[in-house]
């Protein structure tokens, strides 16, 4: 595998891409001050502010609603800390894939920490939800039949 240097970029023998395009596009989307299209549509800034919030408490909610089911039931505070502290370990391990063995840990640690047990309950209750959801966008995507290569628009 030889490498070499091209106008901008270091790139593997065979390949032609160059981080020209990037930077122009980027250039463009600076150029014209947008970025999310909020300039045209301010409720588009209002959903992207408000909806990591909602996420953020329905998460909190999730703990809660774990603690109460196993028999262990937790104030909103400590909901809150531990949905906090997990979601800052997520962030930190973003490296590992699928954080395994992370989330467990961060859980585990977290609730550990507040002196609860059910950590490995809240870590188990929430790979079984990012199962479903992934089923549930397995089962809904779009099907390809094997050796029809048009476009989705013109079949």
């Amino acid at each position: 595998m030889n490498i070499h240097r091209a106008p901008s970029v270091w790139v593997l023998s065979g390949e032609t891409a160059t981080v020209d395009r990037l930077v122009r596009g980027m250039e463009e989307v600076g150029r014209r001050g947008e970025v999310c299209g909020c300039e045209r549509d301010p409720k588009r800034l209002v959903i992207l502010l408000i909806l990591p919030v909602v996420c953020y408490l329905l998460m909190a909610v999730e703990v809660w609603l774990v603690f109460w089911a196993i028999g262990n039931p937790i104030g909103v505070t400590e909901g809150l800390t531990i949905e906090t502290f997990t979601r800052l370990a997520s962030v930190a391990s973003a490296a590992i894939p699928g954080n395994l063995g992370a989330l467990e840990a961060s859980n585990a640690a977290v609730v550990a920490a507040l002196g609860l047990g059910g950590g490995g309950a809240l870590a188990l209750t929430r790979r079984i939800r990012a199962l479903l959801w992934a089923a549930a966008g397995l089962a809904i995507y779009p099907r390809i039949k094997i050796g029809d290569a048009r476009p989705p628009e013109a079949r």
